[in-house]
């Protein structure tokens, strides 16, 4: 996900030096993510300019905010609360309320970061790193209905959101009896349509359907997933669980055989060996149950 600061308070860049503006606009491009590690290459240059442009211009709120942040990401948060109180002083207390919520969510200060992001999306409802940051912590309160909204409008103002937004809101949907298994379903496929056949996406909806019982449906989802995926002995297995579980034997059976001779060629390692235990027990299993099948009535 990439910040877009042309949803942001325009800034006075009258002020701001030519030298500084390349390396700002590079980096506003990586931080202010979720879960964005610390010690991103380059960090302390990047504090070290900040430091020069403050010093020759102390009031300007846009280095403070720049040099919060940097902060924040360096693992300085005393340091990056610093920053941003005194970027509040310098401006409209707006301008610096999304990264004093990116500061207060990286210190876990979820409360606090709730109300620097309703600031924020007041003003600049259509911001989609604010609507991502606030859906995150309204989920991880319980809010579920709050939190979905936010993931929806999220959906309907980004061209390209994270897959895995679209896993979060999927399984929201699956808690809320207005919404349920079908609406989260369709949220998935929507999620499809927008960034293409993301295998990540597939194989949610499969799990989806399998955990309601809709072995048909989830089989159907298999045989959508990549052809390099399917054609591998692992595919095959998982598919021959889930014809086992739809009560169909013979198919089952072909593709256990099909995915035995397969496992056979790869070299031994734990997942292969483990790939391979799983189709014995399940050929072992479909073995007895032909027996018994055959087996008359008054003999069991």
């Amino acid at each position: 996900m990439k910040v877009c600061l042309s949803d942001a308070p325009r800034l006075d860049y009258k002020r701001v030096s030519k030298g500084f503006c390349a390396l700002a606009l590079a980096a506003s491009m990586h931080f202010c993510m979720p879960g964005t590690a610390f010690g991103h290459p380059g960090i302390g240059d990047r504090i070290h300019l900040l430091d020069d442009e403050i010093a020759t211009h102390p009031d300007n709120q846009y280095f403070y905010i720049q040099r919060s942040l940097a902060h924040s990401e360096n693992g300085s948060p005393q340091k990056a609360m610093q920053d941003i109180q005194r970027a509040s002083t310098l401006g409209d207390t707006v301008n610096a309320a999304f990264v004093r919520g990116v500061v207060l969510y990286r210190q876990g200060n979820f409360n606090g970061a709730r109300q620097s992001f309703d600031q924020y999306l007041a003003v600049y409802p259509e911001h989609v790193e604010s609507l991502e940051y606030r859906a995150r912590l309204l989920r991880d309160a319980g809010q579920n209905k709050a939190a979905l909204a936010d993931f929806l409008s999220l959906f309907a103002l980004n061209p390209a959101p994270n897959p895995g937004l679209y896993i979060s809101a999927a399984d929201l949907m699956v808690t809320l009896p207005s919404y349920g298994a079908d609406a989260a379903l369709a949220l998935l496929d929507t999620g499809m349509k927008k960034l293409g056949a993301v295998t990540q996406l597939q194989r949610h909806a499969i799990a989806l359907e399998q955990h309601r019982e809709h072995y048909s449906a989830a089989i159907n989802r298999m045989h959508l997933l990549p052809s390099s995926l399917c054609s591998t002995p692992y595919w095959k297995l998982e598919m021959a669980q889930l014809y086992l579980l739809n009560n169909d034997q013979t198919r089952a059976q072909a593709l256990l055989a099909v995915a035995s001779s397969q496992l056979d060629e790869l070299p031994r390692n734990g997942m292969r060996d483990a790939a391979r235990d799983d189709v014995l027990h399940l050929q072992q299993q479909l073995a007895s149950e032909v027996i018994l099948a055959r087996m008359p009535p008054e003999s069991l």
